[in-house]
């Protein structure tokens, strides 16, 4: 994909927040250059039968950025964590004019929100996630809906 498509960040899913369609965007497995991980599944299901949004698994260009109002990553270590930032850096002027930004050296950065809080989008789906995975979530239906995800293991 040579640099046009997001893919992942330090061994976690990447997922882009765009409020305007209610819709997320991760990059599919199909590519097998992404993790196929545990919390990754957790999350679109989430985001689509508790949240009620819309969950595209496809290619993710990076001139998209530009249109999503909140990004996260997540995986095992870093359960859903929020992404302020993204640098982008191209050797190719003809990415940097896709994108309508003109910069001499090729690169562009997009910031998300303040660039240091989590959107709303990424605070829920942490808020159900943990909720769930410690049975403290104030919603009793939701945490026995996905009780078949908690396995505790005997020390």
């Amino acid at each position: 994909y040579r640099g046009k498509y997001i893919e992942e960040a330090g061994a976690s899913n990447f997922f882009a927040v765009f409020t305007k369609t209610n819709t997320i965007v991760t990059p599919p497995l199909e590519t097998n250059t992404i993790l196929p991980g545990i919390t990754r599944s957790s999350i679109i299901q989430l985001a689509r039968s508790e949240l009620g949004w819309n969950v595209e698994e496809r290619n993710l260009d990076i001139s998209e950025l530009k249109d999503a109002d909140e990004t996260f990553c997540c995986g095992t270590g870093a359960s859903i964590t929020p992404v302020g930032v993204v640098n982008y850096l191209s050797g190719e002027s003809s990415d940097v004019d896709d994108l309508n930004i003109h910069d001499p050296l090729h690169n562009f950065e997009v910031t998300f929100g303040d660039g240091i809080s989590p959107g709303k989008v990424t605070e829920e789906l942490y808020r159900l996630l943990l909720g769930i995975q410690n049975g403290d979530l104030d919603n009793a239906e939701v945490i026995q809906k996905y009780s078949d995800w908690i396995h505790v293991v005997d020390p």
